[in-house]
């Protein structure tokens, strides 16, 4: 389903950005996963006293932010910690969306398979749990450094330099791991 353009320049900087690929539809169960999860944190957060609104009627962009807006990154660490491994079926159906299997297949070849660890990380303003420090994916399956590892980003809401985008340095896919262990 990709360009060969594409594939050139997944081959040369190592990511590819492909803008619009899913639809609100396609994104809908993700999202509703994540409301779930966000109700949760609601209720544990009124049942602790630190809020004593739900906020349910607050757009799905700015709920999160909203809940903890007055509240410090120790409550965010004790409520929520630093990202969510919910096994809820709208992250599953996201996960096996045939559009991002085929843009996967189309650079690796029909043998896919995901690994059964991923991350939902929310991003709130002020709260430092949500920053991920500089690292390769890679690095986490050391069995893996023969084979491709590729990992999909998907931003629930639009991802923009003032809200937190993606950051990635071009091209090093091709150092390989970098240990990071010791100054350079």
């Amino acid at each position: 389903s990709l360009t060969a353009e594409q594939k050139a320049f997944y081959e040369r900087d190592g990511y590819l950005v492909i803008d619009r690929l899913l639809t609100e539809d396609d994104l809908a169960p993700a999202r509703e996963a994540f409301t779930q999860k966000v109700d949760q944190i609601a209720d544990e957060l009124i049942r602790q006293g630190k809020i004593k609104d739900p906020l349910k009627n607050e757009p799905f962009k700015y709920r999160m932010a909203k809940l903890f807006a007055s509240l410090t990154n120790e409550d965010f660490n004790n409520v929520c910690g630093r990202s969510w491994r919910d096994r809820f079926p709208g992250y599953f159906l996201l996960m096996n969306n045939p559009k991002i299997l085929d843009v996967i297949e189309s650079l690796i070849g029909p043998e896919v398979f995901a690994n059964p660890v991923y991350n939902t990380r929310p991003k709130v303003p002020k709260v430092a749990a949500g920053a991920v420090p500089w690292h390769q994916d890679k690095s986490y399956w050391p069995a893996a450094v023969a084979y491709p590892v590729i990992t999909a980003w998907i931003p629930l809401v639009d991802s923009t330099h003032e809200n937190g985008c993606l950051h990635l340095i071009p091209g090093t896919q091709r150092h390989g791991v970098i240990d990071f262990g010791h100054e350079q």
